[in-house]
């Protein structure tokens, strides 16, 4: 819900539309590596395997 308007501040307050939306753009990656590095090192599919067969 706040994307919208984080990504509307942020290319309003830049020098031109074009740097806004890189910025954008690079914060939307750092958001995803610094979620999806601790998810990737938290998933075991070798236990959710094990785990889902016993059932």
């Amino acid at each position: 819900m706040l994307a919208p308007v984080v990504t509307g501040a942020l290319v309003q307050r830049a020098a031109d539309p074009a740097e806004g939306y890189g910025t954008v753009l690079t914060v939307a990656g750092l958001l995803m590596l610094g979620g999806g590095a601790p998810a990737a090192l938290a998933v075991r599919p070798e236990l959710d395997k094990e785990r889902l067969a016993s059932r």
